[in-house]
C-alpha cells in the first residue's frame, strides 16, 4: 500500500522526468513551464499517432492500483488522452487498461491484450480543447472503474463506467495518449494496495535519528506512539494515589501516638481511686472530643474533674 503524487515542480523543465519511463510507441515527453498548471510545469506529450504513454516507475508494477490525472487536449478528433493501469508489454503487443477522452463527445475504456484492443464501454461525454479535466481509473482484483470530471468542479462519488474484466492481473501506471497532437499532463497521482490515488500532495514519512541509527517512521506510527506516551501519565496518577494513601496510614499512627497520654492518664486515675484508698468520694468526668481530617487541624481536648471528699472518720 502507497500513495504517489506529483504536479512535476520538482522536475527540470525541458527534459524527461527521470523517474518516468516511455513506454510503447515513442514520443517527446518533456516538462514544460506552462500558465495555469497547479505547480507552474506540467509533462507535456509532443504527439505521436500510435498508443504512447509515461509510467511513474516508483509505483512499481501492482495488481491493485488506481491512477489520477489531471489532463487537457488542443485538440478533441480521435483518440486523445487518458490513463493507463496494469500496463506491460511494448509497441504493437500493448497489454493494458486505458480510460480516455474520445472524439468531442464520448469518454472509453479500452483493454489491450496482446496488441489488440477491445472496448469495454462507451459513455457520452461532452469535452472541450484546452480545458483541464481529470480522470481517475481504478484496477481491483476484476473490478475496473472510471470516472471524470472538469476541473473547478466535485469529484462526483458516482462512477462514470464500471465494469468486470479478467486478464490483465498487473503492471505500471500512468499517463496515456494516441493522437499526435500536443497533451498536457499537470498532476499525477498513484494509489496501490488500495489505497487511493491522491489529488493533493501526500504527507512525507518523518526522519528520528535515535541512538545514532536513522529510523523512518510513518506519520501513523508515530502518532500511536505519541498517543502511548500521552496516557503514560495514568501509571504516575496510580503512584501518586499510593503516595496520597501512604500520608493517611502515617496520620492514622499519628493518631494513635496522640491518644497515648490519655490512656496514660486514665490508668494513673485508677490507681489514684483504687480500693482502699483515703478517698470517700470519687466523681470523674472524662471527655475526649476529636475532629479529624485529611486537610484540617487535628484537635484534642480531654476534662478530667475529680471531687474528692476526705471522711470525717478515718479508719
Amino acid at each position: 500500500m502507497a500513495q504517489f503524487y506529483t504536479d512535476f515542480h520538482e522536475y527540470v523543465a525541458g527534459q524527461q522526468p527521470g523517474d518516468w519511463t516511455k513506454r510503447w510507441a515513442d514520443s517527446s515527453w518533456l516538462v514544460k513551464v506552462k500558465t495555469g498548471t497547479v505547480g507552474g510545469k506540467c509533462l507535456e506529450d509532443g504527439g505521436a499517432s500510435p498508443r504512447h504513454a509515461m509510467s511513474w516507475d516508483d509505483a512499481g508494477e501492482p495488481s491493485d492500483t488506481e491512477v489520477v490525472i489531471r489532463c487537457r487536449s488542443i485538440n478533441t478528433t480521435g483518440y486523445q488522452l487518458g490513463a493507463v493501469v496494469r500496463g506491460s508489454g511494448a509497441a504493437g503487443s500493448e497489454n493494458g487498461y486505458v480510460a480516455l477522452l474520445f472524439h468531442i463527445s464520448s469518454f472509453v475504456l479500452i483493454k489491450y491484450q496482446s496488441g489488440s484492443g477491445t472496448l469495454l464501454a462507451s459513455v457520452s461525454y461532452p469535452w472541450s480543447a484546452n480545458t483541464w479535466y481529470w480522470i481517475r481509473l481504478r484496477a481491483s482484483g476484476q473490478a475496473i472503474k472510471v470516472r471524470a470530471w472538469a476541473d473547478g468542479s466535485e469529484e462526483p462519488t458516482n462512477w462514470l463506467i464500471e465494469t468486470a474484466d479478467s486478464g490483465l492481473a498487473s503492471g505500471w501506471a500512468g499517463a496515456y495518449a494516441a493522437t499526435a497532437n500536443t497533451h498536457d499532463f499537470d498532476v499525477a497521482g498513484i494509489g496501490t494496495g488500495g489505497d487511493p490515488a491522491p489529488t493533493s500532495p501526500v504527507a512525507e514519512p518523518i526522519t528520528i535519528l535515535a541512538d545514532t541509527k536513522q529510523r523512518i517512521y510513518s506519520p501513523a506510527t508515530v502518532l500511536v506512539d505519541t498517543r502511548q506516551r500521552t496516557y503514560s501519565p495514568a501509571t504516575v496518577l496510580a503512584d501518586t494515589r499510593q503516595r496520597v494513601y501512604s500520608i493517611a496510614q502515617v496520620l492514622a499512627d499519628t493518631r494513635q501516638r496522640i491518644f497515648k497520654p490519655v490512656l496514660v492518664l486514665a490508668d494513673t486515675l485508677q490507681r489514684i481511686m483504687r480500693p482502699g484508698s483515703a478517698l470517700t468520694r470519687i466523681a470523674v468526668t472524662a471527655r475526649v472530643q476529636r475532629a479529624v481530617g485529611l486537610v484540617g487541624s487535628v484537635g484534642r481536648s480531654v476534662a478530667v474533674t475529680a471531687k474528692l471528699t476526705r471522711r470525717n472518720n478515718v479508719p
